[in-house]
């Protein structure tokens, strides 16, 4: 059985890329953050998604974002141009889930929302008419 289950971070900025015969695809990478306090310890990953699940991945996703992935296990061999034998090992996505909770979500939405009621600072400064009264 090969059969991966990460979450982690995205480390770079999405660019969803296509084949000569038109397959679509990423490449990223997702940083796991581990150990204690003293003694931190990231590992980081490679991974690939091809077609609907890179879509999918470039349009909700960004570099910093939370990932849940599940996928294979790859290794991948080729010469590089001195003909030395270079061995890329990486996971293929086969399916991705959002990680972060709808509370962050809301917390990095509320600082921006708090602009818009600035005049309930003082409440003696605002002023109601008629016309703003539900009843």
């Amino acid at each position: 059985m090969n059969k991966v289950i990460i979450s982690g971070n995205i480390t770079k900025d999405l660019e969803l890329r296509s084949t000569s015969d038109g397959k679509h695809f990423v490449q990223f990478g997702i940083a796991i953050n581990e150990g204690t306090k003293d003694k931190p310890i990231t590992n980081f990953f490679n991974c690939n998604a091809w077609e609907h699940n890179a879509d999918f991945i470039t349009k909700y996703f960004g570099k910093g974002r939370k990932i849940l992935i599940e996928g294979t296990l790859r290794i991948s061999k080729y010469k590089n141009d001195e003909e030395k034998e270079i061995t890329n090992t990486y996971i293929l996505v086969n399916h991705s889930e959002f990680c972060d909770s709808k509370k962050e979500e809301k917390e990095e939405n509320t600082s921006e929302k708090l602009n818009d009621y600035k005049a309930f600072d003082n409440p003696s400064e605002v002023v109601f008419e008629d016309d703003d009264l539900p009843f």
